[in-house]
C-alpha cells in the first residue's frame, strides 16, 4: 500500500512494507511498518529523518484507516 504524504511540507510517498491486521472482539489491532519515499517512489532516508513522533502517529493512523 502506498499513499501521498507531506513531510515538513515536502511531498512524499509512504510505502507500507509490513501490515498485520488482527480482528478480535469487534476491534482491529493493526501493526505496520513503513518507509518514506520521494515522489518518484525511491527510498528517501533524508525525508524519513524529518519525521517526528506526531507525524509517525498520524501515518500509522492513516495506515490503520486504510487497512
Amino acid at each position: 500500500m502506498q499513499f501521498e504524504y507531506r513531510v515538513a511540507g515536502i511531498p512524499a510517498i509512504i510505502n507500507v512494507t509490513e501490515l498485520d491486521v488482527r480482528r478480535s472482539g469487534g476491534y482491529n489491532n493493526v501493526t505496520s511498518e513503513f518507509e518514506v519515499c520521494d515522489r518518484r517512489g525511491r527510498y528517501a532516508a533524508w525525508l524519513e529523518r524529518k519525521l517526528d513522533d506526531d507525524m509517525i502517529a498520524e501515518i500509522k493512523y492513516e495506515i490503520a484507516q486504510r487497512a
